[in-house]
């Protein structure tokens, strides 16, 4: 089958575009950094409007929680009392999937992990307590022992009124020795002197209003008593990959000194700690057991998103072979975007999937995402201008129960409705690098566009045929 074809596109028009490798949150050198130092403080920050907006929710959390000490407001993203008895709010579950957030964690942790923990560190003026030196593993219930903490600073932070400390590269040493402390303190255990005697010395994490820190499990920090008329506030959030068991029944919930819920369910019937994936898919087996997003943040059912599914590494191997390759059948869309097809077409024209087979799936785009499995037969590459869009659609019929699209260059929202117009519109932030996929419920019931936006765009789509469409389409031979 002849097709409509436009020439190469011109190595020097790509290699022109915006390095969008340096728009990634963490720099290849800070990724270096932190699996070195075992600790972090990016380069990016909330906006004024966000930081106020979240400021304003720990003002109400704190004042809800009136029996509760600033400092041991555990699972504030969570509206409903648990045994830990405290009734939070979910601004702090968005916090918690903050993009800039998501791509960090991402790039240090790998795109497919949950979040499993929250907690405020608040310290009044005068009066906030000390948190001693310690190793979060020590109380955390998780198998292999792996987990990302990133502190977002809602107060101004240093030294004054009580900042993070942290010892550079204490994580390498692996699980250390503690021991019971007593006085006014955060946690019930703390580094033997021993151990502290044999590890660097602190540096004072200093932070703005709006940045934030991240740290290894393993890393030993800590904090002073806030002696100032400032307040110290912070909000910690607890990333494990997926591949790690959340084991329920490890620990006692009194471990860390104050009361942790790990169990799914409380008695008489309240909910215990949530369990929520935020990125890509679940690699235990099984054994985790996933509490759905609450309505107002949940994505439809079927639907999947990981934050850095691709390396910059693998998106310069893609963006070479679309500048070098003489053979990538490039052709127009009605809407004005470039587009490629391999396995079966998508005709413009007629609006329909015609089965003729066309050209395979090239071997560089199955080296490229090898996690495509062969069942994916049909591949499409659009190319966005700034100004390109796609509008509202339901991927065709012909096409099989799970899309799979890799998304690269210009972050734009993936824009998502329901087909019977009950439910308004989601808005999912995609960005370079990322990755989503339709299946179930998402891929049958749910609609969705991509807008205009600020430069060039790219997403790759594998999908296979429907059942019946795959029986009867002939087979191709060269």
């Amino acid at each position: 089958m002849e097709l409509p074809v436009e020439p190469p596109l011109k190595r020097r028009a790509l290699s022109a575009l915006r390095d969008h490798e340096a728009a990634l949150v963490l720099a290849p050198e800070e990724v270096e950094r932190y699996h070195r130092e075992g600790w972090l403080v990016p380069k990016v920050s909330l906006s004024k409007e966000k930081l106020e907006r979240y400021q304003k929710t720990l003002d109400r959390v704190i004042a809800e929680n009136p029996t509760v000490r600033p400092e041991l407001l555990v699972s504030a993203h969570v509206e409903t009392k648990t045994k830990e008895g405290v009734v939070g709010n979910y601004d702090f579950l968005a916090l918690a999937q903050e993009p800039m957030i998501l791509e960090a964690v991402g790039q240090v942790l790998g795109s497919d992990f949950a979040l499993w923990g929250c907690q405020i560190f608040c310290k009044p003026g005068k009066d906030g307590m000390e948190v001693p030196m310690h190793q979060d593993g020590e109380y955390w219930p998780i198998r292999p022992l792996a987990t990302v903490t990133v502190w977002v600073a809602l107060d101004r932070s240093d030294k004054g009124n009580g900042c993070l400390n942290v010892l550079p590269r204490s994580h390498t040493h692996g699980n250390l020795k503690h021991e019971p402390c007593e006085g006014r303190m955060v946690l019930s255990q703390r580094l033997t002197a021993d151990e502290l005697s044999r590890l660097e010395a602190p540096v004072d994490v200093e932070l703005d209003a709006g940045q934030m820190s991240m740290h290894d499990v393993y890393l030993v920090h800590g904090s002073n008593a806030n002696g100032s008329g400032r307040r110290r506030a912070g909000v910690a959030f607890r990333y494990m990959p997926t591949s790690s068991l959340f084991d329920r029944e490890m620990y006692d919930s009194d471990r860390a000194g104050f009361t942790i819920d790990w169990k799914k369910r409380s008695g008489r019937g309240r909910r215990g700690r949530p369990l929520f994936l935020l990125s890509g898919q679940d690699l235990s087996g099984g054994r985790n057991s996933y509490s759905p997003l609450p309505a107002p943040l949940a994505w439809p059912e079927g639907f999947q998103r990981a934050s850095v599914a691709k390396s910059p590494k693998e998106w310069s191997a893609l963006k070479r072979w679309m500048e070098e390759c003489q053979e990538i059948p490039w052709e127009k869309a009605i809407e004005g975007r470039r587009v490629a097809q391999w396995g079966v077409r998508y005709d413009y024209t007629t609006q329909s999937v015609d089965l003729t087979p066309v050209l395979p799936i090239p071997p560089v785009l199955r080296e490229i995402f090898p996690e495509v499995g062969a069942e994916f037969t049909q591949c499409i590459i659009n190319e966005y201008g700034a100004q390109d869009a796609i509008p509202w659609h339901l991927d065709d019929l012909a096409f099989g129960p799970t899309v799979r699209v890799f998304v690269f260059g210009d972050p734009r929202p993936l824009l998502l409705r329901p087909l019977d117009g009950d439910g308004g519109t989601k808005t999912v932030e995609m960005r370079h690098l990322w990755s989503y996929s339709f299946s179930g419920p998402a891929r049958y019931q749910w609609e969705h566009c991509v807008p205009t936006g600020q430069d060039r765009r790219w997403s790759v789509t594998f999908r296979s045929l429907a059942e019946g469409d795959a029986k009867n389409a002939p087979s191709m031979h060269s």
